[in-house]
């Protein structure tokens, strides 16, 4: 290695020549630049190990700030519609009502508070299906469905616990290309095979209603068409298994864009 080359220049008449380049090594200046090195590389690889030790440290603080400790919420209560009348035979079954949240709903523009992980669809799957299997209904009614999800979740999911269902989706999947169908949400009735037969469904499209029943009111129109809301009616048929005896008797189940009502009818 070669180190301190200089150039000599020698003042001659008034002129300035530039002499040839004179050579000269100086082993001191070799050996301090050894030094040198030595000691830069000890400093980069110590602010190599503290730039390490920074960045663990703050991945282990975000992990913290995402660790979050909060009480299960409370249970859901029942709402009795009537007590059961034990001097009659009786039917008694449970109904549960759910919007699941469409996965295109579920965005982080509509739920600015919530982690974008909680959002996501295999995520939320579960904990919604855990809620469902853990109230264990006669009769379960959904909203906000995807027809994807009604057929290869929710339906597989639930006949392996004794229920069958009827789903329909938004009044939009009819012009809908087969491929963009299954993304078009709607409601599903989901029923104990074991209590219960089907005997009719029934769709109601509301806009088609308004159009019926408007009878000129522009309110009405302009409140529903632009929606293309629907409602699933399901007609079922008691079991023997669902009463006290032999005593056969029908229901009717209707789910709404947003809400469940179960009209009863009982005989004597």
């Amino acid at each position: 290695m070669t180190w301190g080359k200089f150039s000599k220049r020698i003042a001659t008449n008034g002129n300035t020549d530039k002499l040839p380049v004179e050579t000269r090594e100086d082993p001191r200046w070799e050996r301090n630049s050894v030094e040198t090195y030595l000691k830069l590389e000890d400093y980069y690889r110590t602010l190599l190990m503290s730039a390490n030790w920074l960045i663990a440290d703050i991945r282990k603080k975000r992990r913290q700030s995402y660790t979050i400790t909060a009480n299960h919420p409370p249970q859901r209560p029942w709402i009795p519609l009537t007590r059961p009348n034990r001097t009659r035979p009786t039917c008694i079954f449970t109904v549960m009502c759910y919007n699941v949240l469409c996965d295109k709903y579920a965005t982080r523009q509509m739920y600015g508070y919530c982690p974008s992980w909680a959002l996501d669809w295999e995520y939320r799957k579960k904990g919604i299906l855990d809620e469902i299997r853990h109230y264990a209904a006669d009769i379960i009614s959904l909203q906000e469905v995807e027809t994807d999800q009604f057929y290869n979740f929710f339906l597989p999911e639930l006949k392996h616990d004794g229920y069958d269902g009827i789903f329909s989706p938004k009044s939009r999947a009819k012009t809908m290309a087969e491929n963009d169908r299954k993304y078009v949400d709607g409601c599903a009735i989901f029923y104990r095979t074991a209590k219960f037969t089907l005997i009719k469904e029934h769709l109601v499209e509301f806009n088609q209603l308004a159009m019926a029943n408007a009878e000129g009111s522009d309110n009405m129109l302009n409140r529903v068409m632009p929606k293309d809301n629907i409602g699933l009616a399901a007609l079922l048929r008691t079991k023997e298994a669902a009463w006290d005896n032999d005593l056969n008797n029908t229901l009717t189940a209707f789910v709404g864009e947003y809400k469940a009502t179960i009209l009863e009818n009982y005989f004597t």
